[in-house]
């Protein structure tokens, strides 16, 4: 069987995770393709149009491809017993590339916020040989902001986005810490990277700001803001 994938025009299959931590969703542009370890029934599901059951890479390559060009595909679920394996096989078709950044939260409890390209974003970069994923947070948030970390937090989560990059595609894995630095420190935006503003916002104009960034980014703040409730 060449396609192990349900694809249904114009309407979604409701698949639903019972393991829904054992999942990695990888963003394209507005857009998800979800690795999944198991897809039986539970309480929650999700919405997926295209479904593909993982049995071997150039079948999974043909489902990407297809997932990537459809653009009336807007989530897909890519599921197998090992997802481990799974996560391992899909990276290979792709550029991979390590990233980190962080949320930065200042002395008042306020957070840090940039727009990059006429886009509210949060400071990450991708990480230098040799370097380990929390320096490569910390440089990037001094380089891009000019801000100095103080404190170094817990991871909030990882997130991964596919991208063309040249005549490839790429897929980078973002690791997410949490920060926070003393006082209110003044900040100087990188604009070779093309930030042109940077703002310290409260939790409630955290989320309202966030809500009109990429999804990688709405996701960072959406647990980061769970946490810090618990």
């Amino acid at each position: 069987m060449l396609w192990a994938v349900v694809v249904i025009e114009n309407k979604s299959i409701t698949f639903a995770m019972k393991y829904i931590n054992d999942m990695i969703k990888v963003y394209f542009g507005n857009r998800m393709l979800v690795l999944a370890y198991n897809t039986e029934l539970d309480s929650m599901s999700m919405d997926f149009n295209a479904i593909h059951c993982y049995s071997n890479t150039n079948e999974l390559a043909q489902f990407v491809d297809k997932f990537i060009r459809r653009e009336d595909l807007t989530t897909g679920c890519i599921y197998y017993h090992n997802l481990a394996t799974l996560d391992a096989k899909f990276r290979s078709l792709f550029h991979y590339i390590n990233a980190a950044g962080g949320l930065v939260c200042n002395g008042e409890g306020r957070y840090l916020v940039m727009e990059r390209n006429g886009v509210v974003d949060l400071p990450k970069g991708k990480a230098e040989k040799g370097e380990k994923i929390e320096q490569t947070a910390l440089r990037e948030v001094e380089e891009e902001t000019g801000v100095k970390v103080s404190h170094l937090g817990d991871e909030i989560c990882c997130t991964y986005h596919i991208y063309k990059l040249g005549d490839t595609m790429a897929l980078k894995k973002t690791q997410w810490y949490n920060m926070a630095v003393e006082g209110v420190p003044e900040v100087t935006p990188q604009t070779e990277e093309n930030i042109t503003k940077i703002m310290w916002v409260d939790a409630q104009e955290l989320r309202r700001l966030s809500a009109e960034s990429y999804p990688s980014v709405q996701e960072v703040v959406t647990k980061a803001l769970e946490k810090e409730r618990r």
